[in-house]
């Protein structure tokens, strides 16, 4: 049994490194709709959720609930919501930047405006609903945070407010847990303005971020900061390049940033761009409208090295409900699903992934109800053969999958044999990976592969 090859790529034709088997992409997307809000006990569901260790799903709306300033919610895997919070603009309001989940086991988010300035707020909620707000903004240390916040390696919190700071266009900023604010940047316009998106730390430990105006052009830019409040421009966009990045960029497999624009100019309907840290840009895809439109929430990087995003418009007509799209390790566009608003419309959500490889999200509008809805999405990733293990008479594979997808191991005389056979039967998987062990033929050179079935 000798020459097996790793997958390394999509479809029937392409082999990589190693030894193991190929790869067959296809089967379909099972979608299911978690809940819909009702506007009484929430509007508008933002893009950061949190998968509890409890396996409920935490997050925040927009608006709704009993002061129509937005809520905090845990919905348990049957479909249950609890409200946590209700605000009520003293303690916050207009919850637009979702919640984070942060290594001491509490929740961490901004709140728009309301707070004891008017100003916005960053606060911190516990899983039962116990609430502590850290730091109300005056103005001239930021105003109005509509970005989710990250926790840094050195366990602070990092986040922007589009407004406020010393000249008035919006600032970066660390918060230690115990409410210990320091602004690291104050955006003064031709380093970028009004930043609306989250801060990503690099695996260089500077944090990485856009801004949706400013620069040399005031098309908006990507910067790069370090935690002493040194920013450093990558690009200016033109317009020709992209316009309007809105949400934040992650870092890649091959060490590069990734990110969205938004559009909005005559003819632009956003892009997906790919930048290196020195500022070399590349433009991987244009949204024209029935491939989506103006995506608005942050990228994901999926286990097989693939992006998966949201588009607030677009899909099945030019000014739709939204996609969901996938760019593939060779950037090329894939939409994986086009809501229609009876299933949610308008997504901003930076989908999360669970611990048996399915896609949790939100959207802003739609849904039985029209205030928006959570929901769970499983998509056919690229399996990958993690491990293969031969005994005298036995072997054993491992691959990456997604709970709901249904695999079938073949095996062949050779890789581009037109002649492959079933090897056990079907599996469909229940978490991101699967392991089998089969009989062999001993001495009987075999070569294998990982069929994703439709």
């Amino acid at each position: 049994m000798k020459h097996f090859r790793y997958p390394f790529c999509r479809a029937l034709a392409a082999f990589a490194f190693l030894e193991a088997a190929e790869l067959a992409a296809c089967g379909g997307i099972i979608f299911t709709n978690l809940f819909s809000f009702s506007q009484t006990n929430g509007y508008d569901p933002r893009p950061r959720i949190v998968l509890g260790t409890n396996g409920a799903i935490y997050g925040t709306t927009a608006g709704g609930g009993r002061y129509d300033r937005g809520t905090a919610f845990s919905l348990k895997p049957d479909g249950s919501l609890t409200t946590l919070l209700v605000f009520d603009g003293t303690n916050g309001g207009s919850l637009y930047g979702g919640v984070i989940g942060a290594t001491d086991g509490n929740f961490y988010g901004t709140a728009y405006d309301g707070g004891s300035n008017g100003m916005g707020t960053v606060f911190r909620l516990t899983g039962d609903g116990d609430f502590t707000t850290l730091v109300a903004f005056a103005g001239t240390n930021g105003a109005r945070p509509s970005a989710s916040l990250m926790q840094g390696a050195d366990g602070a919190l990092y986040g922007t407010t589009p407004s406020g700071g010393a000249y008035s266009n919006g600032t970066a900023f660390r918060l230690t847990t115990n409410g210990l604010l320091t602004t690291l940047i104050s955006f003064a316009g031709t380093n970028g303005r009004d930043p609306e998106s989250n801060l990503f730390q690099g695996s260089d430990g500077a944090f990485y971020g856009t801004t949706p105006l400013g620069g040399a052009y005031d098309h908006g830019t990507v910067y790069r900061l370090t935690s002493d409040g040194l920013l450093q421009t990558l690009i200016s966009f033109d317009g020709t390049n992209g316009f309007w990045p809105v949400s934040g960029v992650i870092e890649g497999l091959d060490g590069n940033l990734y990110g969205t624009t938004a559009g909005f100019l005559a003819g632009n309907r956003g892009s997906v761009f790919k930048l290196t840290t020195n500022g070399a840009l590349t433009t991987l895809v244009w949204f024209n409208g029935t491939n989506g439109a103006s995506p608005l929430s942050e990228l994901v990087r999926c286990r097989d090295g693939s992006l998966l995003g949201t588009a607030n418009f677009g899909g099945l007509n030019p000014y739709g409900a939204g996609t969901i799209f996938r760019i593939t390790r060779d950037d090329a566009l894939e939409t994986i699903y086009q809501f229609d608003g009876n299933d949610g419309s308008h997504p901003r959500s930076t989908l999360v992934e669970s611990s048996d490889g399915t896609f949790y999200g939100v959207t802003s509008e739609g849904g039985s109800r029209y205030a928006g809805n959570v929901f769970r999405v499983s998509i056919p990733l690229q399996p990958f053969i993690n491990s293969m293990t031969l005994s005298t008479d036995a072997l054993r594979l491992t691959w990456t999958a997604a709970a709901g997808q249904t695999y079938q191991v073949q095996y062949g005389p050779d890789l581009y044999s037109a002649n492959w056979s079933n090897w056990g039967e079907t599996i469909t998987a229940t978490n991101r990976e699967v392991t089998v062990v089969e009989s062999i033929v001993p001495a009987q050179q075999q070569f294998y592969r990982v069929v994703l079935l439709p």
